[in-house]
């Protein structure tokens, strides 16, 4: 997808990766080289769809075209949602490729040819064979009006999100598309909500980089699930995953550092928080790290290393709470059984001070730091930290949290309120949009 950050697959976790995304090798099918594509022809382009298909015909095996009809009311966020990695809104992705019923067009290209390319993302290995079709096509189209992965990654999530279907099933099928244009009302995956928080850890699977950090009183909980503690996602793609998971910010519109979101699943909003490397809920380098180490678990979650849960347990447990209560110190016992760490006793962390003295050497032996989170919302424990004035820092923090989620709200609600006014005006009225183009010195 033009434009899109891809989310880099980790030597230990990458086999696992693949597995759960359907790869045609780890699934046994076939041709080890055939490669899954989606054609998009989006709805302004269509005038050229019969010249396009016959050529898709000509390179590939076209196993199905299918005519997209999206909600009207959910145009825009389809959009940004399918181009997750833009910040970019829906209404000028509208404007060039349009908001009626679209081609998708599923392929599997036998013989690919993968080369390094020069493309909108720098130079890269791709498909050539499915860039080059899509540049012809857009040469036809004098625009952008035609759209197809040119990784594999690319059209593994294309096709999820887009037909939630997987990769794997498009390159075992052995029927042709017979010729027939088959109507399909369906918006992006997740548009109104998650079935289940499995679909929305399928999606996130396939569209950015994650790792769930477990939460102080269960680190290996189900994600996404309502209960005391929301879950924390950690990425380095924050724009892409609250966009693919459709989160709704609590406070009105996306927070700069990340932050409090809400997820519909199975009907019900749950509570989750989104962080981002560099914003201070972990160390800066801890939190790369965090990421590059993740394990693709048997229930398909990525989730931190055994060390680093361990680790994440102790610091968000010490730092991120009022208190360590026995059900923490009981938690920590067991994971420092689990990877084989020798002092980690109840008799040893009865006193909440020995807690943080060992969690002291354990950071200071990884070269990690204690860091204030730029979320003034996230609770930090200053006594814990060796404030001193911890007291006076504590009632600071909670007039912070109060002030912030007042006018950080009010902001919030009244941007979002904006935009969507906006977008509806451009819409409407053409001749805005010339002119805002044409204060901006921008063609139209």
């Amino acid at each position: 997808m033009q434009g899109r950050a891809e989310p880099s697959e980790p030597a230990a976790a990458g086999a696992a990766n693949l597995r759960a995304n359907g790869d045609p090798v780890s699934r046994g099918q076939g041709d080890p080289r055939a490669q899954a594509g989606l054609f998009v022809i989006w709805h302004n382009s269509r005038r050229e769809e019969k010249r396009i298909l016959a050529d898709l015909n000509r390179l590939f095996e076209v196993h199905s075209v299918q005519e997209v009809h999206w909600s009207p009311e959910l145009v825009e966020q389809n959009y940004e949602r399918f181009y997750s990695d833009l910040p970019v809104r829906g209404v000028y992705h509208v404007f060039n490729k349009g908001a009626g019923p679209f081609l998708a067009v599923r392929v599997v290209d036998r013989s690919p040819a993968q080369e390094d390319r020069m493309t909108s993302r720098g130079s890269r290995p791709v498909n050539a064979r499915f860039l080059d079709a899509k540049l012809q096509y857009r040469e036809w189209l004098n625009g952008l009006g035609v759209h197809c992965g040119e990784t594999s990654w690319e059209n593994r999530r294309d096709l999820e999100m887009l037909l939630g279907v997987e990769a794997g099933s498009e390159v075992a099928a052995t029927t042709r598309w017979n010729g027939e244009v088959e109507v399909l009302r369906r918006d992006i995956s997740g548009a109104r909500g998650w079935e289940s928080a499995r679909e929305a850890i399928a999606a996130l699977n396939v569209g950015v980089d994650y790792v769930v950090i477990g939460d102080a009183g269960s680190p290996a909980a189900t994600p996404l699930a309502a209960g005391e503690r929301p879950t924390q996602l950690l990425t380095d793609q924050y724009h892409t995953l609250h966009t693919v998971l459709n989160a709704k910010p609590v406070l009105g519109s996306p927070p700069p550092h990340g932050g409090s979101f809400v997820v519909s699943i199975a009907g019900r909003p749950v509570a989750v928080g989104l962080r981002v490397v560099g914003d201070g809920f972990l160390d800066a380098q801890w939190a790369k790290q965090c990421l590059a180490a993740r394990q693709l678990g048997e229930d398909g979650v990525y989730r931190l290393s055994a060390q680093d849960a361990f680790a994440a347990f102790c610091y968000r447990a010490i730092v991120h709470s009022p208190r360590l209560t026995e059900a923490d110190k009981a938690q920590i016992v067991a994971m420092a059984q689990t990877i084989g760490l020798a002092g980690w006793t109840l008799a040893e962390l009865a006193d909440a001070r020995r807690v943080k003295e060992r969690l002291d050497g354990l950071l200071r032996t990884r070269g990690i730091s204690y860091v204030r989170p730029r979320d003034p919302m996230v609770f930090v424990n200053f006594e814990a930290l060796g404030s001193p004035w911890p007291f006076a820092s504590r009632a600071v923090g909670a007039a912070r949290r109060w002030c912030y989620s007042v006018l950080r709200g009010s902001v919030g609600y009244a941007k979002a309120h904006y935009l969507r006014t906006r977008d509806r005006l451009l819409r409407r009225a053409p001749a805005l949009r010339r002119l805002k183009n044409a204060l901006a010195g921008r063609r139209p």
